[in-house]
């Protein structure tokens, strides 16, 4: 298998195991009872981050992806489980979970707004209280393979996911 096959069979596994991380499974904080206690207020929002590197065949390749989560309680079981999810068996790849933050830069909030990117990444955003939003964004492709990538993640989703995953197309 090529490199960039093996990339994007890679990618679109990883792209399942943060839809694992992001579905409540009855480990997270209780969406509901969050929402009574929180509400929707925007300075409750945390960011999870995880960036996936894959290095062979003289490429560099990273894919990384962002969780949206309601409270600090939630992030940091995210942040756990996350790590979990995606350490498997690819000797070319580190994995890395960044601390849960307030807000993210700039570059990477515009994700949550569906706003264009350099190259098509993935938007999901939760059915209900069980799920949380997630976007994953993979540098170091060209269009077409970041495209396939994206449409990889997709499908890999369809078939779990309670909402529609969409690619968002770039600018």
């Amino acid at each position: 298998m090529g490199f960039v096959m093996k990339v994007l069979v890679i990618l679109a596994m990883i792209g399942f195991g943060i839809y694992w991380v992001a579905a409540d499974d009855g480990s997270f904080v209780k969406a509901s009872v969050l929402d009574r206690v929180y509400g929707d207020k925007a300075e409750d929002t945390r960011y999870v981050e995880g960036r996936l590197h894959v290095s062979a065949g003289g490429r560099d390749v990273d894919m990384i992806a962002f969780i949206r989560l309601r409270a600090w309680d939630d992030c940091e079981e995210a942040s756990s489980k996350m790590m979990d999810a995606v350490t498997g068996d690819c000797p070319e790849c580190t994995f890395e979970v960044k601390d849960c933050r307030n807000e993210l830069s700039s570059r990477y909030a515009r994700l949550f707004e569906k706003k264009p990117a350099r190259l098509p990444y993935l938007s999901y955003d939760a059915a209900d209280a069980t799920e949380r939003d997630i976007r994953l964004i993979t540098w170091g492709l060209n269009q077409q393979e970041a495209s396939l990538a994206c449409a990889m993640m997709v499908e890999s989703l369809q078939e779990i996911a309670k909402n529609q995953p969409v690619c968002v197309a770039p600018a």
